[in-house]
């Protein structure tokens, strides 16, 4: 080899390793060759700072592929192409711009979202929640319709059936009574026939007997204290002295709750409707605000500092800041068929077509999403999932990530979805061909 070649050899080799160490050295501070310089070098700069994905799901353990969404001076969009790699991950030295990020695991529903990338940021997708993709189960035999879920989310209701169901052992449990009517009661008891009452943890009846029962209705618990309005009056009953003591009178009561040291109250007859609050400390009324004149009001327990009252004739919702000096009715939502609390300062609603959220802060209502079809139930999953039914198909919106839906099921029909406590499963009766009963879907 002449001396020549030699040098050739060397200095290439030399030359090879500066643009190594170049590169390299770009790369680990956060650099890329930005390609489509050569393109129009005018307008584009030679180097670009790069982004990072962070990635995580749960479970843990999907495959990611990440596809770019912009063009590029390299003809293969899939970055990843070939790499088997799995959440958590951190994908490093990405060109800045619009990917599409798709998340599979065998036996979950896949996950999709438009993410994009800033120069030198890291982009976090550290809760990405995945639901489960499986059949549901039918329990037994029941025609569709509505149900109640207890705060255990141990046993469940049939409105129209009036059944009682125990969730944790699948069985019927059967009471010994005429059943006209169910409802649950606080935490531990099942209100039968708007009379009687059941403790279904202890597995016998509440000794509940008053001196007038004819007129007693709108049977409330609170601690060892059961409530209830009985003619124009509210009175208080201890299960344990089997005492029953007058808590206030007033004209027209329809309904009552308890905040603290106060009692919201709502009076209604033929000619005014009014919400009233009543002293506990003072033992009057402090204040009353008119309702408008023919609706049919209820009250819908909050955790906040807001009354919600519900107006069944007309769907309309009035939020009602009690102690507020000049504007205590601060809202009224029309058309609202349910509501679903997030936290104490947010809550999803629907009406017809829409699905919507308000803001208790910001007195702001926001879109979610618009439907094609006629919504007829909605829940709030405590993974940031929005879970809906439009009678036939039942369906997931990612509360986070870019409300991307997906379709857990497909009924002919189907009623009544309710969620266990953890959000591990949901209830519903509902019909696929002639098999119509009360089923069950896993979905975390």
């Amino acid at each position: 080899m002449s001396h020549f070649t030699r040098r050739i050899i060397f200095w290439s080799f030399f030359l090879l390793f500066i643009v190594l160490t170049f590169y390299f050295s770009l790369v680990a501070s956060g650099y890329s060759i930005n390609w489509s310089f050569l393109k129009d070098p005018c307008k584009i700069g030679f180097l670009q700072k790069t982004g990072i994905l962070a990635l995580n799901s749960n479970p843990s353990g999907a495959q990611i592929e990440l596809d770019r969404n912009f063009k590029s001076f390299f003809s293969s969009k899939d970055i990843l192409k070939d790499k088997k790699i799995k959440t958590p991950y951190k994908i490093k030295n990405l060109i800045p711009g619009e990917y599409i990020l798709n998340i599979e695991l065998d036996g979950y529903w896949p996950f999709e979202k438009t993410v994009y990338i800033n120069p030198g940021q890291t982009t976090y997708l550290e809760d990405i929640v995945l639901l489960k993709k499986t059949l549901p189960v039918m329990l037994f035999s029941s025609p569709i319709q509505e149900i109640k879920i207890n705060n255990f989310s141990s046993h469940l209701v049939f409105l129209d059936d009036d059944k009682f169901f125990d969730i944790n052992n699948e069985a019927e449990i059967k009471l010994e009574e005429n059943i006209e009517s169910l409802d649950f009661l606080g935490e531990n008891f099942l209100l039968i026939n708007d009379k009687k009452i059941f403790d279904y943890k202890e597995k016998r009846y509440l000794d509940f007997k008053v001196k007038d029962s004819i007129n007693i209705h709108k049977i409330k618990n609170d601690k060892n204290n059961l409530y209830y309005l009985d003619s124009d009056s509210l009175f208080s009953y201890n299960l344990i002295s089997k005492e029953d003591n007058l808590v206030l009178s007033d004209f027209d009561l329809v309904d009552y709750y308890f905040s603290g040291d106060y009692v919201f109250l709502i009076s209604q007859n033929e000619s005014i409707n009014q919400f009233k609050i009543y002293s506990n400390k003072d033992k009057k009324i402090i204040r009353i605000i008119d309702l408008p004149f023919g609706g049919n009001y209820k009250f819908i327990p909050s955790e906040n500092n807001f009354v919600f009252i519900y107006d069944q004739l007309y769907s309309s919702l009035h939020l009602i800041d009690p102690f507020s000096q000049l504007n205590p009715t601060r809202e009224i939502l029309r058309n609202v068929k349910d509501i679903n609390f997030i936290d104490s300062n947010s809550f999803i609603y629907f009406s017809d077509f829409e699905i919507r959220i308000f803001n208790l802060s910001l007195m702001q209502s926001s879109l979610i999403s618009r439907f094609e079809k006629e919504i007829k139930s909605l829940l709030w999953h405590p993974r940031a999932y929005v879970i809906f039914s439009d009678g036939k198909n039942i369906k997931a919106i990612d509360f986070k990530y870019d409300k991307y839906i997906t379709t857990l099921f497909t009924f002919d029909l189907v009623s009544g979805l309710k969620l266990d406590k953890n959000g591990g499963s949901l209830f519903f009766t509902g019909k696929i061909g002639n098999r119509e009963g009360l089923y069950k879907l896993f979905i975390q």
